[in-house]
């Protein structure tokens, strides 16, 4: 599982079980995000890194894992994304 520490001070991290993003936020609640590309999972967010104007790039190979529900890939290829970083904590 890779992680990246945002400037904000929120933890991303890839989630590949269920192809997702785990946020950790400062106060300590955690928010998942299903994420899509196309309407079709992802393949497995692996490694994050973090641009000078605050979004994020995040590799999606297929490798597959044993405790996947799923044994194809998702995707059309292998890629690497962009994320513009706007998520907000949602209140409870």
């Amino acid at each position: 599982m890779a992680c990246l520490l945002i400037k904000d001070g929120n933890l991303w991290a890839c989630a590949d079980e269920k192809n997702e993003f785990v946020v950790h936020f400062t106060d300590k609640k955690i928010t998942v995000i299903p994420s899509k590309y196309k309407d079709k999972p992802l393949n497995g967010p692996n490694d994050l890194w973090n641009t000078p104007d605050g979004g994020v790039y995040f590799t999606d190979p297929y490798y597959r894992r044993t405790w996947w529900d799923h044994d194809t890939m998702p995707q059309d290829c292998q890629a690497v994304y962009y994320l513009a970083l706007t998520i907000k904590q949602s209140p409870e």
